[in-house]
C-alpha cells in the first residue's frame, strides 16, 4: 500500500470508532438509565422527643411536635438540629437512614443504621439531639 492510502485507511478506521462510540452503549442497569428507587423523600423535624439516639419510635404520632419539613436527597448528608425526624416511606426499595450522633458532618463512630419500611406513611426516628447538640444522617434507597 502507498503511504497516502495508509493514512486514508487509518483516518477511516478512527472515524468509524468515533462514530460507533457516539451511539448508545449497552448497560447492565435498569432500562432508561434511571434508578427504579426513590432519589429523594420528605423529612419532617420534631421537638420534644426524649428517646435514645437511633431509636425507631414508629409512627410519627409519637414523634413530638412538628417544627419544620424539607426534602432530603439520597446519599447526601443532612445536618440535624431537632430531637426527632419523620422519614417518609417509599413504595419500593430497601431504604435506610444512617444516623450519626454527635456529628453534623455524617462522620464518626457513633452511628445507627435504621431500616425504613416500605409504605405510604412516615417513620419516626429519635436523633438524640438536645440543647444545641449535633447530629446528621444519610438516607439511601436501593
Amino acid at each position: 500500500m502507498m503511504p497516502g492510502t495508509l493514512h486514508l485507511a487509518a483516518f477511516s478506521a478512527c472515524m468509524g470508532v468515533a462514530c460507533g462510540l457516539g451511539l448508545p452503549q449497552g448497560t447492565t442497569g435498569p432500562s432508561g438509565g434511571f434508578s427504579p428507587y426513590a432519589q429523594n423523600t420528605n423529612i419532617t423535624y420534631y421537638n420534644g422527643l426524649s428517646a435514645a439516639a437511633g431509636g425507631q419510635v414508629g409512627a410519627v404520632d409519637d414523634c413530638g411536635k412538628p417544627v419544620g419539613a424539607d426534602v432530603i436527597k439520597s446519599l447526601y448528608c443532612t445536618p440535624l438540629k431537632h430531637s426527632g425526624i419523620g422519614i417518609a416511606q417509599t413504595v419500593n426499595g430497601s431504604c435506610t437512614f444512617t444516623l450519626f450522633s454527635e456529628s453534623d458532618s455524617c462522620s464518626g463512630y457513633h452511628r445507627h443504621v435504621i431500616s425504613i419500611p416500605n409504605g405510604d406513611e412516615s417513620t419516626c426516628i429519635a436523633t438524640g439531639v438536645r440543647d444545641g447538640g449535633k447530629g446528621s444522617g444519610v438516607w439511601a434507597c436501593g
